[in-house]
């Protein structure tokens, strides 16, 4: 897997979970949820990772050949998880260097971005504040179930943690905001 291009994996991260957001809203059809999982399955290939683009073939043909709509839901969000888990499951197995891998980067900081006390403070000082979004939207959530833009506040809130804590090199604190 080291000759995937990041800023691609990347992208395709990002498009998977935007597509998660959609099948958890329900705004999406039935014809409109597969065309967004082929769409994903064309720039997984791209990106080199057939394995998720494998995955996503195996379960629109599961899909097609089930006809009742409830199960539909189930398998999509299914599917989408599971490459959510095979995506992440490759970003601890080979975590990114892109500052490694820059010559002009290497040796420029004595300090893992994780050990900077300036950095850990700030990424506390963020993460709380988008955890307390998150309760008012849970909040807003128990009274409302379909409330699209409190929904689409946590998905954001526990996206930025996830992004930020792996920046970082916070492995626990990234995973526990993916699963999240």
């Amino acid at each position: 897997m080291s000759d995937l291009d990041p800023i691609a994996i990347d992208t395709l991260c990002t498009r998977v979970d935007n597509a998660a957001v959609q099948i958890v809203l329900g705004s999406l059809d039935s014809m409109q949820r597969a065309e967004l999982l082929k769409g994903i399955g064309d720039e997984a290939g791209r990106a080199g990772r057939l394995d998720v683009a494998r995955v996503i073939d195996d379960a629109i043909g599961v899909i097609s050949g089930t006809t009742e709509p409830a199960a539909h839901d189930a398998l999509y969000s299914d599917c989408i998880t599971r490459i959510q888990q095979m995506l992440c499951s490759s970003e601890t197995d080979h975590p990114p260097s892109a500052v490694t891998d820059r010559p002009e980067m290497a040796g420029s900081s004595s300090v893992p971005l994780g050990e900077d006390l300036e950095l850990l403070k700030d990424f506390i000082l963020e993460s709380r504040d988008h955890l307390t979004q998150v309760e008012l939207q849970m909040i807003t959530l128990e009274k409302d179930p379909g409330n699209g833009e409190a929904i689409n506040t946590v998905f954001r809130a526990f996206h930025t943690i996830k992004g930020l804590a792996g920046f970082l090199g916070l492995d626990g604190i990234r995973e526990v905001a993916h699963e999240t």
